[in-house]
């Protein structure tokens, strides 16, 4: 099989796992959010952003491991592979325990002075953060010795036990049934990679392998601290100016666009160790002008119409299944358009990355967070409500688009070749914009 057939091949086996999870897990959020009731809802988006907060302080160095294992692993060193993943699991959950102490012991100190369910919530936090890095860990190195296969079973059984578990524990016990079901599911997807490919990890410290990971990762790991802030700060300000309850009308559309941002995801998984190896022959970034090209003409393809589905079916489901979410659809239709621009961004945020100047990723980010702080404390202050919050978000994955493509295509394309590409994009855009209001 050729190259190209075998990237080709992947990616479809892993788009497919993909498609049939995440429309598992839609169902399942969506029976979820039924059982909890909006305030509940509320407290569980509140308790994702410290899991996702909790999760930086590993410093990037899974980033390493879709880069240099592959790298190694060609060239037959494989002590040399084995090391890395034994020096970055040890290292990320060294870090990761660190934090769940920290959470458990400001929780049990500030027991007094915080709601109930935010109390036994944090209580849960340190556990499912330490089950997530382990399960998180084991998928990056499946990926990164290229076992999509696994990867991909691994991905549609997790989300069908994790919907029996949270359809049948949050039913009966709300929101510490949903915890608990969690808890079980990612204890789930560690004994199911076990029984079929034992990575083995030992506790192995190499500085030096961990030192390059971090100056790695480093830059990447500020990227996703930007993007968590960026995409986490709309939640946090409706908490503190509105109220659990329209965070949790809010959460149908973080939901939603959250699944249309990831879209990219599965494509571009499998795409990186590949380029990492093309890109590590030839050195030149121009080689890689057809993959990036062709991913993101299909993702700017494909991505409206997924929109468009969303936009009608998701309120339809909305109005039939959790009908108190009702609210919560003009900031849904608004928010799932910026999906378009960062799908493409993905693409062009992986090749930047790849070229080593992924320093430019933080700092677009940070300004894109920073903006985002400042314009929805200005509409939330002005009484807009969460549709204009929607709103400034979608606008800013615009400009974040923008700025990245522009920087990336100085590596890719001629002036006339930018210019093209940007405006077809641009087209695509408007013409679903048009067609979805017109509708």
């Amino acid at each position: 099989m050729s190259h190209r057939k075998e990237i080709i091949g992947h990616a479809a086996l892993y788009f497919s796992a993909y498609a049939l999870t995440h429309g598992i897990t839609l169902a399942t959020s969506l029976l979820a959010r039924r059982f909890l009731g909006p305030v509940q809802q509320g407290v569980w988006s509140l308790l994702q952003i410290i899991l996702i907060y909790t999760s930086w302080t590993i410093f990037g160095v899974t980033e390493v491991i879709s880069r240099d294992i592959p790298f190694h692993r060609i060239r037959n060193e494989l002590d040399k592979a084995e090391n890395i993943k034994n020096s970055v699991f040890s290292f990320s959950m060294l870090a990761s325990f660190i934090a769940a102490v920290g959470i458990l012991a400001f929780t049990l100190l500030n027991g007094v002075r915080l709601k109930e369910e935010m109390f036994f919530g944090l209580l849960f936090v340190p556990l499912i953060l330490m089950l997530q890095r382990y399960s998180t860990l084991q998928i990056c190195l499946l990926r990164g010795y290229k076992h999509f296969s696994l990867a991909s079973r691994l991905s549609v059984c997790s989300s069908i036990v994790n919907a029996l578990l949270v359809v049948t524990l949050s039913y009966r016990y709300q929101i510490y049934g949903f915890m608990w079901a969690m808890c079980l599911s990612y204890c789930f997807d560690l004994l199911f990679v076990r029984m079929q490919y034992k990575f083995n990890f030992r506790f192995y410290f190499d500085w030096k392998i961990i030192w390059e990971a971090i100056k790695f990762g480093f830059p990447l790991h500020l990227a996703g601290i930007a993007t968590g802030i960026y995409l986490s700060v709309d939640r946090l300000l409706i908490a503190k100016f509105l109220s659990f309850k329209e965070l949790g009308f809010y959460s149908i559309a973080v939901m939603v666009f959250t699944y249309i941002r990831n879209f990219p995801n599965p494509v571009c998984v499998v795409l990186l160790p590949n380029l990492h190896e093309r890109f590590g022959e030839t050195g030149d970034p121009r080689q890689l002008k057809g993959y990036v090209t062709k991913a993101s003409t299909f993702f700017a393809n494909v991505t409206p119409l997924l929109i468009s589905m969303t936009w009608f079916g998701v309120p339809y489901l909305v109005m039939r299944v959790i009908p108190d979410y009702a609210p919560g659809i003009p900031a849904l239709r608004c928010l799932i358009t910026a999906g378009f621009f960062l799908s493409l961004f993905q693409t062009y945020n992986y090749f930047v990355a790849l070229v080593r100047k992924q320093i430019v990723l933080p700092l677009s980010l940070f300004s894109a967070a920073v903006l985002a702080f400042v314009l929805d404390y200005l509409v939330l202050r002005a009484h807009l409500g969460i549709e204009s919050v929607a709103l400034v978000n979608t606008v800013l994955s615009f400009l974040l688009f923008t700025f990245i493509y522009f920087f990336s295509a100085r590596y890719l394309f001629t002036p006339t070749e930018t210019w093209r590409h940007y405006l077809t994009y641009l087209a695509k855009y408007g013409l679903m914009l048009v067609a979805l209001l017109g509708l």
